[in-house]
């Protein structure tokens, strides 16, 4: 595992592999710094519920993944999924940009506790929701950031493909594609006082689901 705590600086990780058997240790920590950090490499979760990338208190600075594959693909019983992309007070500029975000886990991206940074989601990031039993692929809840979603969601469980709990200012963008299948429920917006929403890609429903 990866983890830089209270770090100031530049750090780069150009390739190479991590894949860890560690039941409860991220395999990438970020917490507090303000460290500008790329990362250029492969993420694969083995076994347990720790969290793929967690970035805690972060106050500034810029997060990139350049080309990542983070996820579970042995899909194991949902006992053992691990968790997915956690940003937690996170105020930096966050950029994923190429690769597949293969959560099938019990959540996926959740931005959360007052996180007001700027997180951009390329074309190329597609995130898979497998289990609802946590959060939903995109999850925002009691914060305010920017957010730019030009990627893939797809949904495969029922419950919440996207979640916005709680935003007083801030702004969601969704330009890319949302595929939510088998019962999912769709989008919910819910207890936002603020913000500014705007859905403009493609968006298809199964059954009843819709925002």
């Amino acid at each position: 595992a990866v983890s830089l705590n209270n770090i100031t600086g530049d750090f780069t990780v150009a390739g190479g592999t991590i894949s860890s058997p560690d039941i409860f240790t991220p395999l990438l920590q970020v917490a507090g710094g303000t460290v500008a950090f790329t990362w250029s490499g492969t993420l694969h979760h083995t076994i347990g519920a720790a969290r793929i990338i967690e970035i805690l208190d972060h106050s500034l600075g810029r997060i990139e993944f350049r080309n990542i594959t983070a996820g579970h693909f042995d899909h194991p019983p949902e006992t053992s999924f691990p968790e997915g992309i956690n940003f937690s007070n996170a105020d930096g500029l966050y950029n994923l940009r190429l690769g597949a975000i293969d959560i099938g886990t019990r959540s996926g991206v959740t931005i959360q506790n007052g996180s007001t940074g700027t997180f951009l989601f390329a074309s190329g990031v597609n995130i898979r929701g497998q289990d609802s039993d946590v959060a939903a692929p995109l999850k925002i809840t009691g914060s305010n950031p920017q957010v730019t979603f030009n990627g893939t969601i797809t949904m495969d469980r029922p419950g919440w493909a996207i979640e916005v709990d709680g935003m007083s200012s801030g702004r969601l963008s969704f330009n890319g594609t949302l595929s939510c299948t088998q019962f999912c429920d769709g989008i919910r917006l819910l207890n936002n006082s603020g913000g500014t929403f705007t859905f403009g890609g493609s968006e298809t429903f199964a059954d009843d689901g819709g925002i």
